[in-house]
């Protein structure tokens, strides 16, 4: 075989009129070797096929091509939105993803290829493909078009003014009575009250405060008197990407923490620890009427960037980022912000993590895998402090 290799052998096509298709041989240089298929040799060892002709190579639109890629990347996203959404009730492991799975994914390059897939949503796409795409993504993944703010599919120049299109004025009820409404539209993973600084991304699959926020965070100083809440919001990417304000309270600080880009997705929370402490974020930290208040966009895989719309000094998913630290920003005036306030937005899927001081008689009024709105109740308080 190497002798063969190593004495000039070359791969040639060869066409006939009468094939049905292309049939392949090997052809050593000055020599054609022996074919059993009798269409293609005698009863003496000479070749009776026609001579080869080149294959022609012809353009195609780039266009074409890049909705081709499209096209590829939204059957992937689409099976992984059908392996999700199993029963989040269910008991997971504490064990998690075997270790070889987890060092799978941190071997994948996810910062570098969410940068390019954001390139790529920036290409514009040619007129007459605008509509068929955004067709075929809203019917894949379910979104409501009727409600965005731009309802015409052929005025989005590229995927990524679609994924961050915004809802229309009103087309959302703010609900007023709740003490906490949801800041999104999306699925809720996870909610529930801190255990001795721990919280779960899902049940089962917990993580530290402290790792989650950094050290010397809102929730420092707690009052004895209250208890720490947390709700773990996941955005498919067929949700809106707009995340809104679920109170009445002030932001006087924010952090961004530069880390990994993996998947938030509810398969991926269910088996791989610290998901949400290793992934890039952007944490808004204040206080409401009930004390420390802490709002925090947890960037995943395909996301390009995070933008809080009031602070334009902050810039995520760089190359040069330092993950081991974070970058803190104390404003010169607290944000006051209203329930219903726009706060940011991100590209593609990813989460949204509050966590709060409450009183204790403090309940969620959601249910973990439920699906919400931006504006549903989110939370009460059933005794009403005067």
């Amino acid at each position: 075989m190497s002798r063969l290799f190593f004495s000039g052998l070359v791969f040639q096509p060869i066409w006939t009129r009468k094939a049905k298709s292309a049939v392949c041989c090997f052809k050593k240089c000055g020599h054609v070797p022996r074919l059993s298929d009798p269409r293609f040799c005698s009863t003496n060892g000479q070749s009776t096929s026609k001579p080869s002709s080149r294959i022609k190579w012809f353009w195609m639109p780039a266009g074409v091509g890049f909705a081709l890629i499209s096209f590829i990347q939204l059957r992937h996203i689409q099976e992984r939105e059908r392996r999700k959404y199993t029963p989040l009730e269910k008991e997971h492991s504490e064990k998690g993803m075997p270790p070889w799975q987890v060092n799978l994914f941190k071997v994948v390059p996810t910062r570098t290829l969410s940068r390019l897939w954001g390139a790529v949503h920036e290409i514009e796409l040619p007129a007459s493909l605008r509509g068929p795409v955004v067709r075929l993504w809203t019917w894949s993944f379910g979104c409501c078009l009727d409600e965005a703010e731009e309802d015409d599919p052929c005025k989005y120049p590229n995927l990524s003014a679609f994924f961050t299109r915004k809802l229309k004025q009103g087309v959302r009820d703010i609900e007023k009575i709740s003490d906490l409404v949801c800041p999104v539209d999306g699925r809720v993973l996870h909610f529930g009250r801190l255990i001795d600084g721990k919280l779960e991304q899902v049940k089962g699959i917990p993580y530290s405060l402290e790792s989650f926020l950094g050290p010397q965070s809102t929730f420092s100083h707690l009052d004895e008197t209250k208890n720490l809440y947390h709700c773990v919001l996941y955005l498919g990417p067929g949700d809106c990407h707009h995340f809104h304000s679920p109170t009445e309270w002030h932001v006087e600080s924010r952090r961004h923490f530069s880390g990994e880009l993996y998947s938030v997705s509810p398969w991926v929370l269910k088996g791989f620890r610290d998901v949400l402490c290793t992934n890039e974020r952007v944490s808004l930290c204040g206080n409401w009427k009930h004390g420390a208040f802490t709002m925090t966009a947890v960037g995943a895989y395909n996301v390009g960037s995070i933008k809080i719309h009031f602070d334009s000094e902050l810039k995520t998913n760089q190359r040069k980022a330092k993950k081991e630290h974070f970058e803190e920003r104390k404003f010169s005036e607290s944000m006051a912000l209203d329930r219903g306030d726009h706060v940011g937005w991100f590209a593609m899927g990813s989460a949204v993590v509050l966590i709060f001081e409450g009183p204790k008689d403090f309940e969620f009024t959601v249910e973990h895998g439920q699906k919400v709105k931006l504006g549903q109740a989110l939370g009460v308080v059933r005794t009403k402090q005067s």
